[in-house]
């Protein structure tokens, strides 16, 4: 009963969230221009998608589908909420993109094995079980294929006072860790560290492109410490993980 009642609570508030253009412009803030880097690098992990079915777990506001779309997917999109859902079909039937989108439970998905090349997850696994998420992503995906996703990490050193606020915070989110993705057995890499304190900036200085440039400028010295400094990876904002199927 509590799980149904998690569901309903789940579906409520994305259902609300999608629904606002607000919502949508602000998480696109964040896609297009805060974690543009880490998303590109998550595409790459992928490889070549021209022809390739790829499964995008979570599809939001539609950006990511179409962008896969663009690169030559086959794209099946899932969703819990019924404005997303919506929102997704309604961009691949205007831009008759070869995009296909469920309304679907992500922890207990209806495809059959082996049904995907490619599974990809954008900042899904911090809202649900992520062991029964996972455990479906690698179940659908053909063998040889590859699960990548991109998530927020847990220990992130300005989680405060960025998290404290966040409207996020009322689906209580559990953010996963690096232990967490090393104990999954995947590969990873992580972005973003001293650069976050700065995230404000893109709310303050709305129509500047000086948040940006500050942004990306200390983020490719962030890339460097984390390279040569691997423990600080740990309280870094994002990590991208991917796990090929044997």
């Amino acid at each position: 009963m509590e799980n149904k009642d998690a569901s309903q609570t789940s579906k409520k508030f994305w259902g609300s969230a999608w629904a606002s253009e607000k919502w949508t412009k602000g998480t696109e803030l964040i896609t297009i221009h805060m974690q543009r880097t880490a998303i590109d690098f998550s595409y790459a992990m992928m490889g070549d998608l021209q022809g390739k079915t790829v499964l995008e777990v979570g599809c939001g506001s539609g950006l990511q589908a179409v962008e896969l779309a663009q690169k030559g997917a086959k794209v099946t999109a899932i969703d819990l909420s019924e404005s997303s859902v919506a929102t997704v079909a309604k961009i691949a039937d205007e831009t008759d993109l070869p995009i296909m989108v469920k309304q679907m439970n992500a922890e207990a998905m209806s495809f059959v094995d082996e049904s995907f090349d490619v599974v990809y997850i954008n900042c899904v696994l911090m809202h649900v079980d992520q062991e029964k998420v996972l455990s479906e992503g690698m179940r659908v995906l053909q063998k040889g294929g590859k699960l990548v996703f991109k998530e927020n990490i847990e220990q992130w050193l300005f989680r405060f006072p960025y998290r404290t606020f966040s409207p996020y915070d009322t689906m209580k989110p559990k953010y996963v860790s690096v232990k967490q993705i090393q104990n999954f057995g995947a590969e990873h890499k992580e972005f973003y560290l001293f650069s976050t304190f700065f995230l404000f900036l893109f709310y303050v200085l709305k129509k500047s492109r000086f948040p940006g440039w500050l942004f990306n400028t200390i983020a490719v010295w962030d890339s460097k410490v984390l390279k040569h400094l691997p423990f600080l990876r740990q309280v870094s904002w994002v990590t991208v993980a991917w796990k090929q199927k044997i």
